[in-house]
């Protein structure tokens, strides 16, 4: 429970006791504290009221705007409530409510009004009276209000210049009369008592405060002439000086001070020393002034935008963060929401137009639509209803590529160029690193600086940044799962991408003319990206619909990257190094070849792809065969990651399915050239042999003895690496076998070659005779050292053991 949740429950709980209700059972009673049920739905109390209070401005704005407001509306979108509830329940009523309104409802709008209406509107008005009382208190300390207290008789027999800021009623008012409460806990200010006047000096004149500031002159009262009958007495009205009334005092001039000196001496006293005051009030000292509220400082901090730092190896660090906003972590990617609402009929008519503006902007707003958003729940864009745009895209991405005439006439411009075809096709049959160093520029001389400067041989610019632009966004149409059959039904586009991704479109310092529209790195990243785009619509994909030229043009990519991924692997990682375990460094990963072993195995998986497949030229397949059976484990470090690291035994078993597929589809005599491989057959026996079992358990102590328990055999089910070690096994099977996908032999279904015949009706059978006798005769302490183990599963055995005996049938 959250701090703020927990607050606004003991509030709500103090509101009920403080109004001497009882508290309702169903909010704090249930499951859930603070919460009520709807239904098999649960809304909380503080979010419902804290939406009322930022979104409607609370029951003001309800009152406002009437009811139902939107925002029990978006609450329940926000939410995830149904828009009707699947059953009927209770309305929630107030207490002592007379109104007619319904027992039982299914709309989750009116059901929240009343939850509010009933729970927290009069704990609303509660919290506004509180707050009211709070901001007065608050106001009232801030204009320095007085606080009461008594007067003495003593201060109020004569006024003073406070009482002036009175009304006049007021200061008209008899001494002797006491001033009635009201007056005396005035908020004009609070009457101070005068203090008696400072002792005078040698030279006369009394001594200056201490503060600093000169006080008031004393009130000289005025009283009648004095007669023989005895010691003068004071008047009972006194005089108040009109300075007071009137404002700031007017400074005395040395005439006028002059004159009263004079009118003392002649009434025989001292000019020196001041009359003593007779009254009360001129006893008492000047009153004090109010004390004034102490003024809010503020501290004034300059923080620039940008702190200024110096540059790092010349860069500036303003510059980057502004251009590469994705890798600042400081600065976070901005959402998708920001671009509201997008016309697709306009990006399609931009498409259409053919215009750089329009294009560039439908491109950019599609490639952002795209991607996934998990942050906004966003897992791509659903093609279901932009298929006009899809088909535009592929349109576009063919004229850019292959020119006004198309697909069409870039198929009869290569058959017009015989002689080129046999040297395209040993061009796509090589990797990426053979066609990288084919395309490293030798010539070393300077160049002069008076020539004109010449394109970029890396970058092309124009139409390509189109093409890259559109190939990526099928890529990223490809990954969404609602859209991979949508595009798979359309052939086109691996016909586009068949010839877009040709070798014949790049610039080779070899031979071309120049205008060709790729560079070697820019046909590496379309590469790379179709092999993506095959290994997310593998599954849906069935090649019967690809014209020839394309299967083949796919086989060829895919094998471009398998078959030089072990020199690719190499070149990262030397194979015959010392050994480190892989938990300190682990082992190399190509991203790319990954995905294209993920790619052959789903596009291979399906029985009528192998038959398509069965027909590309048997060197080819041989060559796949040899480059897939170096990728599997057959180094320390690559067993250690196998029992580690899951990743590892995944993509081993991608390879394995592969192999399987690849002897699958291939014809009898590709398949003797595939046993006969130079190392092959050791690799994958020595894999078999390496995933036949598993670890067994660690002994259990008995009691009392502290023997170990006998280990129970283990069923080869248990091991971990069973499908693969089953899955190598079949595929030695197939490899020595009669079966065929084109279905030339016997027809039937069966995984052993020693089970070979007919089936006995359980599960898939089918009669596969093996065709090379004795073909592990070589290696029996192998076979029969795995035949003899302990777990080893049955189907491995029966495999094993019919590929070593010579004699049979």
């Amino acid at each position: 429970m959250g701090p703020q949740r927990r607050q606004f429950i003991q509030s709500l709980l103090s509101y009920h006791r403080n109004m001497g209700q009882t508290p309702p059972a169903e909010v704090f009673s249930g499951p859930l504290p603070g919460a009520i049920e709807m239904g098999s739905y649960t809304v909380e109390l503080v979010d419902l009221f804290m939406t009322i209070m930022r979104h409607a401005n609370g029951h003001a704005g309800l009152l406002k705007n009437g009811e139902p407001h939107p925002v029990f509306r978006n609450y329940v979108q926000t939410h995830g409530f149904p828009s009707q509830l699947p059953s009927l329940v209770n309305m929630p009523k107030p207490p002592g409510s007379t109104l007619p309104m319904p027992d039982q409802t299914d709309d989750p709008v009116r059901f929240l009004y009343m939850v509010y209406v009933t729970y927290l509107q009069g704990f609303e008005h509660h919290m506004l009276r509180q707050r009211s009382a709070m901001m007065q208190k608050q106001q009232q300390q801030q204009q320095g209000a007085p606080t009461p207290t008594a007067s003495t008789p003593a201060a109020m027999t004569a006024p003073s210049p406070v009482m002036s800021h009175f009304p006049s009623s007021m200061a008209g008012a008899s001494p002797h009369t006491s001033l009635p409460p009201h007056v005396a806990q005035s908020p004009a200010g609070p009457v101070h008592t005068p203090s008696p006047p400072a002792p005078p000096t040698a030279k006369g004149r009394p001594k200056a405060r201490k503060d600093g500031k000169a006080g008031p002159a004393p009130i000289q009262a005025t009283g009648l002439p004095s007669t023989g009958m005895g010691p003068a007495t004071s008047s009972p009205v006194t005089a108040t000086p009109t300075s007071a009334v009137a404002g700031k005092k007017r400074k005395k001039g040395k005439k006028e001070l002059a004159a009263e000196k004079a009118a003392l001496a002649a009434e025989g006293g001292d000019a020196s020393v001041p009359p003593t005051p007779t009254t009360a009030v001129s006893t008492a000292g000047p009153p004090a002034r109010p004390s004034t509220p102490k003024r809010a400082r503020y501290k004034v901090e300059y923080r620039p935008l940008h702190h200024p730092v110096s540059h790092m190896c010349g860069w500036d660090e303003r510059a980057v963060a502004s251009t590469f906003a994705k890798h600042n972590l400081a600065q976070p990617a901005r959402s998708i929401r920001e671009l509201e609402i997008v016309d697709m009929e306009a990006i399609l008519m931009g498409l259409r137009s053919r215009m750089r503006r329009e294009m560039g902007y439908g491109l950019t707003v599609l490639s952002m639509l795209s991607m996934p958003h998990p942050e906004e729940n966003s897992m791509g864009l659903p093609i279901a209803r932009l298929q006009d745009i899809y088909l535009e895209l592929l349109e576009l991405l063919e004229e850019l590529a292959l020119g006004d005439e198309g697909l069409a006439g870039w198929k009869k411009a290569r058959e017009g160029k015989e002689g080129k075809i046999q040297e395209d096709e040993q061009e796509a049959k090589m990797g990426f690193m053979d066609l990288e160093q084919l395309g490293r520029d030798s010539d070393w001389s300077v160049p002069d600086t008076t020539d004109a400067p010449k394109r970029r041989r890396d970058h092309t610019g124009g139409d390509t940044d189109l093409i890259l632009s559109i190939v990526n966004l099928l890529r990223n149409f490809s990954v969404m799962p609602d859209n991979q059959p949508i595009m798979a039904q359309h052939p086109a586009l691996f016909h586009i991408l068949a010839a877009v991704s040709d070798i014949s479109l790049a610039r080779l310092p070899t031979r071309g003319t120049g205008d060709e529209p790729y560079s070697i790195l820019e046909l590496g990243r379309i590469r790379r990206d179709y092999v993506s785009i095959l290994s997310n619509l593998g599954q849906h994909t069935s090649l019967r619909l690809v014209e020839p030229w394309a299967v083949l043009s796919i086989h060829r990519l895919l094998a471009s990257f398998l078959t030089s991924a072990w020199s690719a692997l190499g070149a990262k990682e030397s194979w015959y190094a010392a050994y480190m375990p892989v938990r300190e460094a682990p082992l190399p990963i190509i991203h790319s070849v990954n995905r294209a072993v993920e790619a052959w195995c789903v596009l291979s998986q399906a029985d009528t792809n192998r038959e398509v497949l069965s027909k590309i030229p048997g060197d080819e397949l041989v060559a796949l065969y040899e480059g897939l059976v170096r990728l599997l484990p057959n180094t320390r470090r690559q067993e250690e990651a196998l029992q580690i690291h899951e990743d590892v035994l995944v993509m081993t078993e991608f390879l394995a399915l592969s192999l399987y597929s690849l002897a699958f589809l291939a014809p009898a005599s590709v398949r003797t050239r595939m046993r006969h491989v130079p190392g092959a057959l050791g690799i994958i026996l020595h894999l078999i042999q390496t995933t036949a079992t598993s670890t067994p358990p660690p002994p259990v102590l008995t009691s009392g003895l502290g023997a170990a328990a006998p280990t129970p055999p283990i069923d080869g089910r248990g091991n971990i690496f069973h499908v693969l070690c089953r899955r190598l096994a079949e595929t030695l099977g197939v490899l020595n076998g009669t079966v065929s996908c084109t279905m030339d032999g016997q027809v039937g279904m069966s995984f052993s070659a020693a089970l070979g015949g007919d089936g006995d009706g359980d599960g898939w059978s089918f009669a596969n005779r093996p065709v090379e006798r004795g073909w592990l005769a070589g290696r029996e302490e192998m076979v029969l050292g795995l035949i003899g183990r302990n777990g080893v599963d049955a189907y491995v055995r029966q495999e094993l053991d019919g590929m070593w005996w010579a004699v049979g049938e």
